[in-house]
């Protein structure tokens, strides 16, 4: 494997190319080599038992991605605010349990994955990315969000799914820009009104929380809504005047088998 990464490497330097993809190689520490490769844009590192903070990757300072993903590592290097240009990173199954504040210096981020990273609490400081558009916290151990959350007034994509969420901040409502947002496996036992004052969100999916009751105000208010999914709630069936919505999904049918309806 090592030979693999070094060869990797070396066509990566003597062909200036973009993109250097060591995924898979099982190399659990970052070849120095990759000091000369400050020219790429991409960075994929993913699945290579990364334990220790891949400080040579600072090195990279014209990256725009970098995915670290299925990986050891418990927190990052400090040096990585030095990656000015990075508009996205993918961190998901790594046992982070904090997301390293380093990030916050990343003012040019737009997404940020962090699934499955054993996170217990919601970093405050990253509402100050104002840039963000994508942010994903799924099957993590968030129990609330902070009031702030409301700065992130670029967003347009949220996973938020299974976490410990019983509700959502008010200042939820100044999300005018969200488009999609998942909620689902939480604790909610209704659907937070202010979302029916997004203009945008399309989509909204709260499978398998404590949902029982539905006013019929708050249907109409999502009538614009593509898609409102509530599967795998304690409310079972539409009432027989919403039989027109479509667009809402309640009951126990399993979401793959839709396409056999």
């Amino acid at each position: 494997m090592t030979t693999v990464c070094e060869s990797r490497l070396k066509r990566c330097q003597e062909y200036h190319l973009n993109s250097l993809n060591l995924s898979y190689l099982s190399v659990p520490v970052i070849p120095s080599g990759i000091k000369s490769c400050s020219h790429i844009t991409h960075l994929y590192l993913n699945s290579i038992s990364l334990v220790l903070p891949p400080e040579e990757v600072s090195s990279c300072v014209n990256l725009r991605i970098l995915s670290i993903e299925n990986n050891k590592l418990t927190t990052l290097p400090t040096s990585f605010v030095k990656l000015v240009h990075l508009n996205s990173i993918i961190l998901n199954k790594n046992p982070l349990v904090f997301l390293p504040e380093c990030i916050s210096e990343m003012k040019a981020l737009e997404k940020i994955m962090a699934s499955s990273c054993e996170i217990v609490s919601f970093p405050n400081w990253l509402v100050h990315l104002c840039n963000l558009q994508t942010l994903c916290f799924s099957n993590n151990a968030i129990s609330n969000l902070p009031s702030s959350f409301g700065h992130l007034v670029n967003l347009k994509w949220l996973n938020l799914s299974s976490n410990k969420l019983e509700s959502l901040p008010a200042m939820f409502q100044t999300l005018q820009n969200l488009c999609a947002l998942f909620l689902n496996n939480n604790y909610f036992k209704e659907i937070p009104q202010f979302l029916r004052k997004l203009p945008n969100l399309g989509i909204i999916e709260m499978q398998y929380n404590s949902i029982n009751f539905i006013s019929d105000d708050a249907i109409l208010d999502f009538c614009n809504v593509f898609s409102l999914d509530l599967r795998f709630n304690p409310m079972k069936e539409l009432p027989l005047h919403w039989k027109g919505f479509s667009h809402i999904k309640i009951g126990d049918n399993h979401p793959e088998l839709d396409c056999l309806e």
